[in-house]
């Protein structure tokens, strides 16, 4: 399922970091916590990459463009989300 904004239907290729986060799972759980990195494109906002901890994050808004954006959410919703972007 991608990702509908006023009628037109919007998706972002993400297989890479949907097996990374699945992997994250299997380590830890789909409950522990993490940061969403989110970019926005053609006006839609996406899921680019994530971090696992507060300081990863506060290294990785350094390098983050105006277009970015973080959030805290768990494994299990970032997988989620990733899935649904990544398909047409």
């Amino acid at each position: 399922m991608s990702i509908e904004v006023n009628g037109a239907r919007y998706s972002y290729e993400c297989e890479d970091l949907i097996e990374e986060v699945r992997e994250e799972i299997e380590l830890y759980d789909a409950e522990h916590s993490c940061f969403a990195i989110c970019r926005a494109v053609q006006g839609v906002t996406f899921v680019t990459d994530y971090c696992l901890y507060e300081e990863e994050l506060h290294e990785a808004k350094l390098g983050l463009a105006y277009d970015e954006t973080a959030f805290r959410t768990t494994l299990g919703k970032l997988l989620a989300l990733l899935i649904q972007q990544n398909e047409i």
